[in-house]
């Protein structure tokens, strides 16, 4: 009975919890039931709450890990896109220079 009407779970009972527990347990058994039931959903509620900021927790380093990845990962790809956009340029100029050098022959020939 004292485990019903020790309402902060500290092993021990205030005044306040005692009174208040006997103000709350007065009447037949179904109180006393109720008041089991009563202190059984507010352990399984404090339960779900440590349960609930333990998957926040795991949730928020998932989300930092996958920032931190994409982060990495948006770095490779810029990175792959600068060499691709430098080997294009590359390959323009030696183009052009193949085209412009022999109209350059035919041109000095004519003249």
């Amino acid at each position: 009975m004292f485990r019903l009407i020790d309402l902060d779970e500290d092993g021990k009972v205030s005044a306040q919890e005692f009174v208040t527990g006997c103000m709350c347990l007065k009447g037949g058994a179904k109180t006393m039931d109720v008041a089991a039931l009563l202190r059984e959903v507010h352990k399984l509620s404090r339960a779900m709450d440590k349960s609930v900021a333990g998957l926040n927790a795991r949730l928020d380093k998932m989300c930092t890990s996958f920032a931190a990845n994409a982060a990495v990962a948006k770095k490779s790809h810029n990175a792959q896109n600068a060499q691709n956009t430098q080997s294009a340029q590359n390959a323009s100029s030696a183009q052009r220079g193949q085209i412009v050098q022999p109209v350059q022959t035919v041109l000095y020939q004519s003249l």
